[in-house]
This record gives C-alpha cells, sequence and structure tokens, in this order.
C-alpha cells in the first residue's frame, strides 16, 4: 500500500558517496527528514527520498559537506509533467472515462433465470415491448411497475422480478403450473366424432349414445358417440359425451433415397474477418464484407467487449469462412435401404398414437432413387370432442 501511495506522489532517487552516507542519515533522523529505500553499491549509495522532503535531504547534505545527486525521478507528477503537452493524451482519458460513465448509467446483458418451457428470446421479446433492452438507460427503469405490467399481459408467467446490478438485469420468473386436462372435460356439452377415417374396431360409451358399430367404415368428422340421448321415458337430455372409439386407420407413406447427390467437401482455405459494433453501430474494419470465396460457410460468433469485469457496450463479430467444393457422393442400395427403414422409424415415433396392426412394404429403384413404400395399419382412438352448440331464441321486448 505504502508503495502504492509513493508512486503517487512521486519520489526522487539521491546518490551519495558511500562512507559519508551513515553520517547524512543519522542527521536526517535527528531532523525528521523522510527518507527510505537505501541500498550499497562498491561506492555509492542510492536513497528514495519523497518529493516534499527532498529540498530538506539536499539542504543537509550540502550543510555537511556531502555530495548527494538526484538520479532518478519516479511517480505520477514526473509522468504527468513529461506528456503535459500532449493533449491527444488527456482527451483521449476524458473521453474514455466519460464513455465509462455513459456505460454504466445502460444496460449492457440481460439474464433470464427459472425458466423451463418458455424460451428465452420470447421472454427478451416481452421486457423490450416494456422498454426493458439491451441499451436502456438503468434511471428510467422502474422495475416493480414493469413486472406488474408483464405479468397482467403475459398470462404464461405467475411470478416476475426485475433486479438491475451495475450494468446487467437478471430477470427471475416463475412460470404458472397449468393444470393437467382430465381425460373427458366436465364442462359443457359434446358429441364425440371421428378424426379420422377407419374401420371401427371397438366402441366403448362411457356417456352418450353410439352411432357406430364394430365393422363400420367412418370417414372424418363423422357423428361417433351422440351427446342428445332418449331415456326410457321417450324424453331426450343433452349429455356431455364421453368415450373410446378404436378404429383401423391405413397410411400410405412414402421415402425417396437418392443413389447420388451433391455434397460439401472442405478444401481447408479459411479466412476470419472481424467486425466492432459500439452500440450497435457496425464500425467496418475492412473495405467490404463479401465472402473471400466462391462457395463457403460462415460460423459467426459475437463476443462482449470487458474492462476489468465491466461490460461495455462494444460487441466485437467474429466471422470464419470455411471455402468449399461441391461433389457427387453416391450410395448403395442397401446404404439407401437402411436411410429408408431408419426415415419409417422416425415417422413411427412422431405419429404414435396407437398401435402397429400391420406394416407391408414395397421397394423399387426408377431414376436413380430408391423408393420405399410402406403401408401401415394403425389401431388408435379416433374420437374427438365437438361442443353441441345451442341457437336461443330472440327474447321479446
Amino acid at each position: 500500500m505504502n508503495r502504492i501511495i509513493r508512486s503517487f506522489l512521486g519520489s526522487y532517487t539521491v546518490t551519495l558517496p558511500k562512507e559519508k552516507a551513515p553520517t547524512l542519515f543519522n542527521i536526517c533522523r535527528e531532523k525528521g527528514i523522510f527518507f527510505f529505500s537505501p541500498l550499497a553499491y562498491e561506492d555509492t549509495v542510492t536513497v528514495n527520498v519523497s518529493l516534499f522532503s527532498c529540498k530538506a535531504f539536499l539542504e543537509a547534505a550540502e550543510n555537511e559537506g556531502i555530495q548527494a545527486e538526484i538520479t532518478a525521478r519516479q511517480g505520477m507528477p514526473f509522468l504527468v509533467s513529461r506528456y503535459r503537452k500532449r493533449y491527444g493524451i488527456y482527451i483521449g482519458i476524458i473521453l474514455s472515462a466519460a464513455f465509462m460513465l455513459f456505460s454504466s448509467m445502460h444496460i449492457w446483458e440481460i439474464n433470464i433465470t427459472g425458466n423451463q418451457n418458455i424460451k428465452k428470446e420470447e421472454i427478451l421479446k416481452i421486457l423490450a415491448s416494456h422498454g426493458i433492452r439491451v441499451g436502456t438507460f438503468i434511471p428510467d427503469i422502474d422495475a416493480d411497475l414493469t413486472a406488474e405490467y408483464i405479468l397482467l399481459e403475459y398470462s404464461p408467467l405467475s411470478s416476475l422480478a426485475i433486479n438491475v446490478k451495475g450494468t446487467v438485469a437478471t430477470v427471475d420468473v416463475i412460470e404458472r403450473v397449468q393444470k393437467p386436462e382430465s381425460e373427458f372435460k366436465e364442462d359443457g356439452y359434446c358429441n364425440l366424432i371421428a378424426k379420422e377415417d377407419g374401420i371401427i374396431t371397438n366402441v366403448i360409451a362411457a356417456e352418450g349414445h353410439p352411432e357406430i358399430k364394430i365393422g363400420d367404415v367412418v370417414t372424418e368428422g363423422q357423428l361417433l358417440i351422440n351427446g342428445i340421448v332418449e331415456n326410457r321415458y321417450g324424453a331426450f337430455k343433452i349429455v356431455n359425451a364421453k368415450g373410446y372409439v378404436y378404429a383401423d386407420v391405413y397410411k400410405n407413406i412414402e421415402f425417396n433415397i437418392p443413389l447420388s447427390y451433391s455434397g460439401k467437401e472442405y478444401t481447408g482455405k479459411e479466412k476470419t474477418k472481424r467486425e466492432i459494433y459500439i452500440i450497435g453501430f457496425p464500425v467496418k474494419l475492412y473495405r467490404t464484407q463479401e465472402s473471400p470465396f466462391e462457395t463457403c460457410d460462415v460460423i459467426t460468433k459475437e463476443t462482449d467487449l470487458k474492462i476489468f469485469g465491466l461490460k461495455l457496450p462494444v460487441k466485437i463479430s467474429k466471422a470464419v469462412y470455411r471455402e468449399y467444393v461441391t461433389t457427387e457422393y453416391k450410395i448403395t442400395e442397401e446404404e439407401a435401404e437402411i436411410k429408408a427403414k431408419k426415415a419409417l422409424s422416425l415417422w413411427w415415433e412422431k405419429e404414435s398414437d396407437g398401435e402397429i396392426v400391420s406394416i407391408d412394404e414395397e421397394t423399387s429403384i426408377k431414376n436413380n432413387v430408391y423408393c420405399l413404400k410402406a403401408h401401415v395399419v394403425i389401431n388408435k382412438n379416433i374420437a374427438k370432442r365437438q361442443e353441441i352448440k345451442f341457437n336461443y331464441p330472440n327474447k321479446p321486448f
């Protein structure tokens, strides 16, 4: 700590004869003249004297007839004196300080925590619509009021807190827990209709009147279980139809795998270009940002510029151009078959809302393309809820 203070205040290095040094040091101690860091050499001794006690130290040496000479100067005062006429340095320091002050009053980073199902980009979009984005002037932010407005507008969130520390805004969110839908909705009145074509294999009517039977062929939108039923007295009533209607659904799928196709082959040549963005405005470092190669991939990465851990409103964009040439690739029929089978498997994983009854496959090669046609029978529940709507007569005036 003392070294830092001395460096800031400035000091002199004084050289004097080695045999006279003890005498002068004793006199300075008696008179309270401050000196520090004496170093002995073969014939001389050097000692550091502060900017304020140097004159008294030299006068004491002169009174004793000791030759003392200032051989070095160090510290901030001498540095400033050396560059006193270089105004550009001071202007730069002032502008840098102003820029740092300006940066510290704006948000340059927004962190989102607590989100699981809602994407970060969606929350950032909501925040931006309420005036909180990168570059927002911090004194203009009313965090509590903004959080209340967002919660009123955006129902998927049950809690939101905005905390600003330095130039970083941390947004803590809690997502609203969605109440799982029951297997059958209890409110309203409805029919069950077919959501796909199929052949009926089983009917389970928990509520309502079945309008079809096993073996019937039904089409999309056809009534399966009626919510308007007749009781034993011949009167009709409306209920909330519930149940399952299973049917064999027929799917015809086709997958085409080319036996030859064009692909990329990288040459190994790369070129990197950088661009600086200051408060969102680009500063071009090259005459042109066009691609240096005729065909290439571009991989971009942005990094924030930080000084002493403080994030500045400056981003450095790095673009790496990787040259490639177009090459013709060929695969065998066996490889094409494996790809087609994998595509069929992925399709089933996506469509797996039933049970496969049968799969008939048919393969062919035409125009250098391997074709797999699959005729799939899936047994699944095809019942879909359709609300019964009423048209009430106009009320008399």
